[in-house]
């Protein structure tokens, strides 16, 4: 599992990440191992990234059911991170009702807690953001910081790099220079480790902060932001990542 994380985040190969995912699944059922939810889960995101949301959502849902026929589905990291985020894109039903429905299972500040339950905060927030619950993504910010302050770096069910998601929560409570500056180390990170999926995902929401800001040079800075956020898009194989980059660029007057 370490090794494929390490590999889509390095190399962005998602052929080669989907046939880990499907391998996974079939490992664990026969073996009868638990852990299919969490290839059942990487599969759905791995087809979320192709821009097959249809089916993403299909898989996100078999992680979801695989989690809740677990003998003790509270031992298991929680795949609900990557079931909430897909959510969000996809419209799928109530978006916010998966968010309020989960929100009991989010980390509890100055405490140890699971790292399902810190993968939710994260996708969480970019959820809320993306559904326009501001509110909800800013109260978060705290608990990212507290992540932040164990010198981890990325989510492991999800990916997602904690500075983005500390920037996409400061910009959401209006800390424009905080959310900047948390962005900016997302980027470097993102560029030196290297995280492949993550360098066009830092951009468009670092773009999106900027058009929220509105700052001087605000939208030209965001308009070559998302040009290279369609560009690495493209080279990784996300044509509807790439349109949303597209429609985010057109909207800027």
């Amino acid at each position: 599992m370490g090794r494929a994380v390490h590999s889509i985040s390095r190399d962005g190969d998602l052929d080669a990440f989907e046939s880990f995912a499907r391998w996974f699944i079939d490992f664990n059922e026969r073996n009868d191992f638990p852990w299919m939810l969490a290839g059942a889960s990487w599969l759905g995101l791995t087809i979320f990234w192709r821009g097959d949301w249809e089916a993403a959502r299909a898989h996100v849902a078999q992680s979801v059911d695989f989690q809740r026929q677990m003998r003790y589905p509270h031992t298991a990291w929680s795949v609900w991170s990557n079931a909430v985020m897909v959510a969000a894109y996809t419209g799928d039903g109530d978006v916010a009702a998966p968010l309020d429905e989960r929100a009991p299972e989010l980390p509890r500040p100055g405490q140890r807690n699971s790292s399902g339950a810190w993968g939710l905060a994260f996708k969480t927030i970019e959820a809320a953001a993306l559904i326009g619950q501001r509110q909800r993504a800013a109260s978060l910010y705290p608990l990212v910081l507290e992540a932040l302050d164990t010198s981890t770096v990325a989510d492991f069910q999800s990916m997602d790099l904690l500075e983005k998601a500390a920037g996409t929560a400061a910009g959401a409570a209006g800390e424009w220079d905080v959310a900047e500056e948390h962005f900016c180390t997302a980027l470097r990170q993102a560029e030196e480790l290297p995280h492949l999926i993550a360098q066009p995902e830092v951009r468009r929401w670092y773009a999106r902060m900027l058009i929220d800001r509105d700052g001087s040079g605000d939208r030209d800075h965001a308009r070559t932001l998302l040009g290279e956020a369609m560009t690495r898009y493209d080279e990784r194989g996300m044509p509807k990542h790439v349109q949303m980059a597209v429609d985010l660029r057109a909207a800027i007057t």
